[in-house]
């Protein structure tokens, strides 16, 4: 067993101990003996190193001093901004420009090596023919070259039946009818949540639906169409190498809303063409349904009404359509301002006078539309004002008031509004055309989708 309270050796006593003699005399006779080793050792090691080295430099190599290569893209183009108005790269090669935003005719042709005087002729006959820019949304094509390559002839699409040629080898443009195809379309649908859904659910050009507002504007709330109503349509489409490019007429339309069936045709007698209903009344009214398009009635004709503000039985004489603030307000017929005015009650308020007979009043407007003032004249259809809360009222919306004789009437219970227009008719071509049409919407059927 080891005694460990004996003092350690001191450091001369481990130097003079027989293992450390030993131990040295070793390394001695190893120096001795083995130099022929550590000699070859450190030629392996050297040749080694040399060797990694060599293969290093072999694999990625190292770069060496050379002319700068030249490149084509230049310190101005990369400085130049692209214009907003190019399409895709592939597509400009092919020559086709698209104005994502309206542009002027001579700003367009100035970035080619166009003669001053040129463009300034071009633009001359543009305007000549009622073109004064470019529009957002449509495309140019440059479909012809000089040899220099410089485009001298560009194609632009002024409807889905002309296009506007610019020649500026000629210096000449031209408007041209387009090589189409005309062909009848019927189509149809039911409604299930909007219109327009239908419409584009259906396989019906989206220009079709304002189309449709137009000719049944006197006798259908669009605004108000529920879910369940049905409609049929037959119209024109235009036809360019096998694509749709636009529509023509509107040849008919049947609806059918709240139970009750309008169908209305195009009638034409030589250049003229009218649409008349089912019962050969003429389809346009003397005065709109509604002065409001985007408006729902509030608050109805009654003479025991209390006032909202007020709080007081007061008689409303008025039909009240509340719609978005600022909304434009519409004139519902022909007619002459009597009064633009402001009033505590009325606010901004317009009577126009339509005929000996009839009047209306529009009450609590935001503002009048430019030019409306005593004695002018305006036209069905025609923005008087926008849609406010002027006077006393509880929220925006238009009082609407029907006078007939100078009495003030509910012009939905007087049915005043369904008043046609009259004019001749061609019953001749007002039967033929109503029979073809009934046959065409008897054989198709009406799908939900």
């Amino acid at each position: 067993m080891p005694n460990y309270n004996q003092p350690l050796p001191s450091f001369e006593e481990k130097a003079t101990s027989p293992e450390v003699k030993k131990a040295a005399s070793a390394f001695d006779n190893l120096g001795k003996n083995k130099w022929p080793f550590f000699i070859a050792s450190g030629i392996f090691s050297v040749g080694l190193l040399l060797f990694v080295g060599w293969l290093l430099v072999r694999t990625f190599g190292t770069p060496s001093p050379q002319a700068p290569t030249e490149t084509t893209t230049t310190v101005s183009e990369l400085e130049k901004e692209p214009s907003e108005n190019l399409l895709a790269d592939q597509e400009q090669e092919e020559g086709y420009y698209l104005f994502k935003k309206q542009e002027d005719i001579a700003d367009f042709l100035a970035q080619y090596d166009f003669e001053e005087l040129d463009i300034d002729e071009i633009v001359y006959q543009c305007k000549r023919k009622g073109i004064d820019f470019f529009k957002a949304g449509q495309v140019i094509q440059l479909n012809r070259y000089d040899a220099l390559d410089n485009p001298i002839h560009f194609l632009y699409d002024l409807s889905p039946t002309e296009t506007l040629a610019i020649d500026l080898e000629k210096v000449e443009v031209e408007v041209i009818a387009k090589a189409l195809k005309t062909r009848l379309k019927i189509a149809g649908g039911i409604v299930k949540t909007e219109l327009w859904k239908a419409v584009l659910d259906n396989d019906i050009h989206y220009e079709i639906l304002e189309k449709m507002e137009k000719a049944l504007k006197w006798t259908v709330d669009f605004y108000h169409v529920e879910p369940g109503d049905e409609f049929k349509v037959a119209y024109e489409e235009y036809v360019e190498e096998g694509m749709v490019t636009g529509t023509g007429q509107l040849l008919a339309i049947q609806f059918k809303t709240a139970g009750n069936t309008t169908k209305v045709y195009l009638v034409k007698d030589g250049a003229k063409a009218t649409y008349f209903d089912q019962f050969g009344r003429l389809a346009k009214k003397k005065f709109l349904k509604s002065p409001v398009k985007y408006g729902r009635i509030s608050s109805a004709y009654n003479p025991n009404r209390i006032h909202p503000v007020l709080k007081e039985k007061r008689p409303h004489f008025g039909t009240d359509y509340a719609a978005p603030e600022g909304a434009p307000v519409y004139s519902v017929g022909n007619g002459k301002i009597e009064i633009a005015s402001r009033t505590k009650n009325n606010g901004n308020y317009i009577k126009i006078r339509h005929d000996q007979t009839f009047q209306t009043q529009y009450l609590h407007l935001q503002s009048f539309a430019k030019g409306m003032k005593n004695g002018t004249r305006v036209k069905q259809g025609e923005v008087i004002g926008y849609v406010g809360q002027t006077g006393l009222a509880t929220g925006p919306h238009v009082c609407f008031r029907f006078w007939k004789d100078g009495q003030q009437v509910n012009h939905i219970k007087e049915k005043v509004m369904e008043l046609n227009v009259s004019t001749t008719l061609n019953e001749e071509a007002f039967l033929a055309t109503k029979d073809s049409i009934n046959d065409l919407f008897g054989d198709f059927e009406l799908r939900l989708k």
